[in-house]
């Protein structure tokens, strides 16, 4: 619009009806609201009037003051120019002679005006709906107007930043056509059986993986078993006390080939189940994360999230490298972003973009994984790709969890067993059993100690988190292996982890010493119920009653 021939349209006056709608609207005096206000406010009926006109397909909108209208005065405070077709508007002001840019809600309004409300009369109104094709005339409508043109205006500056985005995204395949029955049988992993109480027994109860009545046997409510047709762990729900529930957020990952390379995709699965409605419960499969990897593992993030508090859009970031979050205090805790990977698209990219990754071997050996992470580890210490291809996917999992990994040290790997400081004999053991860190450790300190210990028995300590470091005091009197079977007894009677326990027995043995109990003795140092021998033992210490 050119603003020398805007000037130039007819002026626009309060009318006659105007003025003497302004001259008979009295005043009220509003107490203060909070101490922030310094004085009392005055409110009017109309703060505003507004007139408007179409002149030469332009819409001219005029504001009008009521204190000067209540003092005489015609003359319009502000003068607005909209052109609908190109979207543009300008604010003529009156007093200062120039131009402003500002909607109508950041013009410099008195404070009545703000606490007042507007007038137009029903055809102005009618004209202002009409002219800007809004839900709403007069005020409101043209406030409407101006905030969607700012909105466009605000996305036309924005796509600079977002172009280079879409032509990204636009390279991501489609979701393959088995995606959801896949999230629902693999991806999600928490299954129930419901079923109905009975004084009798409840016989048979609806699994959620088998879809349909399985035989039970004495299920309690929130009880945790294993389904007799599918074998899946499930957790028993009586419909009477189930209502409704959603189960946790579970990570699952899609990983597809594309223009410059591979996407890692990630999800957020879950299922939704209403009250009385278990058989049909809603799937939740949301994106939440794409990683596009190129040449050289290099990688471009997106999320998908609020873009500039405006829309929900995917988004490119530059964050570094997510890997294991771990915390502060406690260096055992990590938060896992591992998940179940979709194995369909595995088999045509193991050929192409994942040939030299390893990452392939490792889904098909661990099955749970955080693709992105590993990716991360691979393109520092390319050697994770040989251990992977070796059959050891669990010791490269266990390692880019830990703090420091043996197999980040092992820069040039002619022989792998040597590497890992054990022999040809331990590798077959350790890549046969599936074994990660801790079963390398106690194949290191089998060699160290030359001996051989049961494989039984290592998985076990294994599955415990037991390394044999944890049990150094304890091998000063008895032999791995008493120690194993002791271990297994005392977790059977006493119900708890065997981890638990070992602490346990280092506390009652260093109670033992300082009652003057004779430790060399077998009865002493290995009671029969460990637990009930700690109990005693810190009541004749006086820690107990």
């Amino acid at each position: 619009m050119r603003k020398e021939e805007l000037r130039r349209l007819r002026r626009l006056y309060a009318t006659p009806a105007m003025m003497r709608r302004a001259g008979m609207d009295v005043p009220v005096l509003k107490a203060r609201k909070n101490q922030w206000r310094r004085k009392d406010l005055y409110e009017y009926r109309y703060g505003i009037y507004m007139r408007c006109q179409v002149l030469q397909g332009i819409l001219k909108v005029a504001f009008f003051l009521t204190e000067p209208m209540r003092m005489g005065s015609n003359r319009p405070a502000y003068e607005l120019y909209i052109n609908g077709e190109t979207g543009e508007f300008a604010t003529w002001d009156v007093c200062l002679e120039k131009w402003r840019t500002a909607k109508v809600d950041m013009l410099d309004w008195p404070e009545y005006a703000w606490n007042s409300g507007r007038y137009i009369n029903p055809e102005g109104n009618r004209n202002i709906k009409r002219y800007l094709n809004t839900e709403h005339g007069g005020y409101k409508g043209i406030l409407e107007w101006q905030q969607s043109v700012r909105k466009e205006e605000l996305r036309q500056k924005h796509k600079r930043e977002t172009e280079p985005w879409d032509l990204d995204m636009d390279q991501i395949p489609a979701l393959p056509k088995d995606w959801e029955r896949w999230v629902d049988k693999h991806a999600v992993t928490q299954n129930y059986i419901f079923y109905s109480y009975s004084r009798k027994g409840a016989e048979k109860g609806y699994c959620s993986w088998c879809e349909k009545d399985v035989p039970i046997s004495k299920p309690r409510h929130n009880q945790y078993g294993t389904c007799r047709c599918c074998g899946r762990k499930v957790q028993y729900k009586a419909r009477g006390k189930a209502g409704g529930f959603r189960t946790e957020d579970e990570h699952a990952y899609l990983i597809q080939k594309c223009e410059e390379g591979f996407a890692v995709r990630e999800f957020l699965c879950g299922r939704n189940y209403e009250k009385g409605k278990y058989e049909s419960p809603h799937l939740r499969h949301s994106e939440i994360r794409r990683v596009i990897y190129s040449r050289g593992l290099h990688r471009k993030v997106y999320y998908y999230g609020l873009y500039r508090n405006d829309y929900y859009r995917w988004i490119g970031t530059r964050e570094e490298p997510r890997l294991q979050r771990r915390g502060y205090y406690d260096y055992t805790y990590y938060e896992s972003y591992e998940g179940e990977v979709y194995r369909r698209t595995l088999p045509s990219l193991a050929r192409g973009e994942l040939k030299r990754t390893g990452l392939p071997e490792i889904v098909r050996s661990v099955g749970r994984v955080d693709p992105e992470g590993y990716m991360e580890k691979l393109r520092r210490y390319p050697q994770y790709e040989q251990f992977a291809k070796a059959g050891l996917g669990r010791l490269v999992i266990d390692s880019i969890k830990s703090h420091e990994s043996e197999l980040e040290k092992c820069r040039e790997i002619k022989d792998m067993a040597k590497a890992l400081k054990i022999d040809r004999a331990r590798m077959k053991r350790l890549r046969d059993s599936g074994g990660g860190m801790r079963f390398l450790r106690w194949l290191q300190h089998e060699k160290e100690m030359d001996t051989i210990y049961p494989d039984e028995m290592i998985r076990y300590f294994e599955e415990c988190g037991i390394v044999p470091k944890d049990i150094a005091e304890m091998r000063e009197r008895m032999s791995e292996r008493r120690i194993y079977n002791y271990l297994r007894r005392q977790s059977r009677i006493c119900g708890r982890e065997p981890k638990e326990l070992i602490q346990t027995w280092e506390d009652y043995i260093c109670m033992a010493n300082r009652l003057k109990m004779d430790t060399r003795m077998e009865s002493v140092y290995k009671p029969k119920d460990l637990r009930e021998a700690h109990d005693e033992a810190v009541k004749l210490s006086g820690g107990g009653e």
